[in-house]
Formats: C-alpha cells, sequence, structure tokens
C-alpha cells in the first residue's frame, strides 16, 4: 500500500509478484557469490564456465578481453593461477524484468602475485555490470562486464594507478 494525497491506494504488484521477485534477486545474489568462490584461488574454470549460458560473454569494460561461449570463458580462467585472490562483492543493484534481470556491483579483492619469485600483495578495485537469464527455472549469466577502477601493488597504494587509468598525471 501507498498514500498518495492522503489516499491509502493498492499497490499494483501482488504479493505473489512480490515473493516471485525478491526469490529471482536471493537467486542472482547466490549465482554471484558462487561465482566469486570459483573465481578465488585456484580459479574453478569449470564451475565459472557452467555458470554462463552457452553463448555468454565474459568482458571487460576495456574491450581488452571478451571470451564468448562456455569454451572460450572455461579457457580463459584455465591458466589463471594466481597466489590468492578473495572477491569482495557489494552493494547490489539488481533489476528484475521477467527472465530477464540486470545487476551492477562493486567488487573489492585483497590478492597476491608471485612477481620475479617474490609475492606481492595488491588491491584490484572494480565493478561489474552484469546481465542475467532464466533458463528452465535456472538463472544464468547471459554476460558479465567487469571495469577496473585500480589494480595496485598494497605498498604503493592505489592513487597512481588511478591517475594512470584516468589519463591524468
Amino acid at each position: 500500500m501507498r498514500t498518495v494525497n492522503g489516499t491509502v491506494t493498492m499497490n499494483s504488484q501482488t504479493t505473489e509478484d512480490a515473493v516471485a521477485r525478491l526469490e529471482a534477486i536471493e537467486d542472482i545474489q547466490q549465482l554471484k557469490a558462487r561465482y566469486c568462490v570459483a573465481c578465488d584461488a585456484p580459479f574453478d574454470a569449470e564451475a565459472i564456465a557452467q555458470m554462463f549460458t552457452e553463448d555468454g560473454i565474459w568482458e571487460t569494460a576495456d574491450g581488452k578481453v571478451r571470451c564468448q561461449g562456455r569454451d572460450a570463458i572455461r579457457a580463459f580462467f584455465q591458466p589463471a593461477k594466481p597466489a590468492f585472490i578473495a572477491h569482495l562483492v557489494t552493494n547490489p543493484i539488481i533489476t528484475i524484468d521477467g527472465d530477464r534481470a540486470r545487476g551492477n556491483w562493486w567488487v573489492t579483492c585483497p590478492s597476491t602475485r608471485v612477481e620475479n619469485g617474490e609475492k606481492v600483495a595488491y588491491w584490484i578495485l572494480g565493478y561489474y555490470d552484469d546481465v542475467y537469464v532464466r533458463r528452465s527455472g535456472r538463472w544464468l549469466f547471459e554476460r558479465v562486464r567487469t571495469d577496473i577502477k585500480f589494480w595496485a601493488p598494497h605498498r604503493e597504494g592505489w592513487v597512481a594507478d588511478m591517475e594512470r587509468r584516468a589519463g591524468s598525471s
């Protein structure tokens, strides 16, 4: 119910519709959580690929990486072996439109890479722009687009990397 000019009116959405919408949002949040777990070291390339539609797309916003189809997504993630990474997603904004949905998330990743035989701590901050589709009652990624805002060594901080990405000095 809502009040308009002092008059109480009923929303056009039924209780069943509201529950179905909330269930869809929860299912999508669980999909994203499973994706993040599979993306943490060591990557589970097969699990990641199975979360996408057959012709799904994983891409970077800068256009440097674009993988289409489960085989291409699996191949992209198989060689990726960081020493450590933890995907921490927050601030989901999910909109549902029948069997399609859109989701935006912030992701922070503390990570460790091996450089010249030594482990180096990194911070990664990015933004996910996802498209989901429900097939046979199951939500899948149709597209995951990641926009990295910075990828910076912990000791150095992220200011220089952000300025480099923004094109300023």
